[in-house]
């Protein structure tokens, strides 16, 4: 994981929202690359937060920012450490307020 890939993932998200109208898109998905993942942690650790980054590009509008969505995001931290999700805590987000 990239400490820089959900401010990645938003702006792509923005630059989708150029090309293409909201007719032209049925959903979204994400792919997970598994050549390296052992186990079910290392799933996790690779999906968390970006399943909730590709989630939120699928029904925010096209002018997010990135300082709203970092404290949505945080916000999901209790909720993963209480099912034990292992996610990747990236520096980025503020974590620690919730």
């Amino acid at each position: 994981a990239f400490e820089i890939s959900e401010r990645v993932e938003l702006q792509l998200r923005e630059a989708a929202h150029l090309l293409l109208g909201e007719d032209d898109v049925v959903g979204v998905e994400a792919a997970l690359w598994s050549e390296t993942i052992a186990d079910v942690r290392d799933a996790e650790f690779m999906s968390f937060p970006r399943l909730p980054g590709i989630a939120e590009g699928g029904w925010s509008p096209p002018d997010g920012l990135w300082e709203e969505y970092r404290i949505r995001l945080a916000a999901h931290r209790r909720q993963w450490e209480t099912l034990g999700i292992n996610f990747y805590r990236s520096s980025q987000v503020p974590w620690e307020r919730f």
